[in-house]
């Protein structure tokens, strides 16, 4: 009994480990730019959604009314990649 109790344990173990290292994942969105806050490195959507710039990424071309990609990580909204076009 003991070792079956043991190994359910190590069980539940492993799983929730795994899950708790979970893959970040990117999502991407196209629109127009309605909003741009230079000193909090944001940029708003005409959709309404706000992105915030990520480490590295720099907003020196994007302008409001301009059309963009934006690559985001899902789980922060952070930008790692934004395209004007």
């Amino acid at each position: 009994m003991k070792k079956n109790t043991i190994a359910a344990f190590a069980a539940a173990l492993s799983l929730s480990a795994a899950l708790s290292i979970a893959p970040a994942f990117a999502g991407e969105i196209e629109g127009t730019v309605s909003a741009l806050d230079a000193a909090a490195m944001t940029v708003t959507l005409e959709s309404g959604e706000v992105f915030t710039a990520g480490e590295g990424v720099e907003l020196g071309e994007v302008a409001v009314g301009n059309s963009v990609v934006i690559v985001f990580d899902d789980a922060s909204n952070q930008i790692t990649d934004i395209e004007v076009k």
